[in-house]
């Protein structure tokens, strides 16, 4: 079951760093990656249970990443609605 769990955090993180990169988060996803790869290498060595603390060490990274991502793909649509009323509201005064 944790062998499961490896690969499917390994799976998630890399799919929405890669997203992240591409929707012009690089720093984001660069400094997730460089933990990711840090954690990959230091923590299975650190002990009895560092590849277990690995695990969660990623899971968390791809939490930030997926909120990263919620929050990139929500606020854009809040921008153009307030540049809309903004639009809307100068050309109502203008009359």
């Amino acid at each position: 079951m944790l062998f499961i769990a490896n690969w499917l955090v390994i799976i998630v993180f890399w799919f929405f760093a890669i997203r992240s990169w591409r929707n012009g988060q690089r720093r984001l996803a660069i400094a997730c990656g460089a933990l990711w790869i840090t954690g990959r290498i230091w923590l299975p060595g650190s002990g009895v249970n560092g590849g277990l603390l690995f695990i969660v060490v990623a899971a968390i990274l791809c939490l930030i990443l997926l909120y990263a991502d919620l929050v990139h793909r929500t606020l854009p649509a809040t921008n153009k609605a307030n540049a809309e009323q903004l639009l809307q509201q100068q050309e109502d005064s203008g009359k």
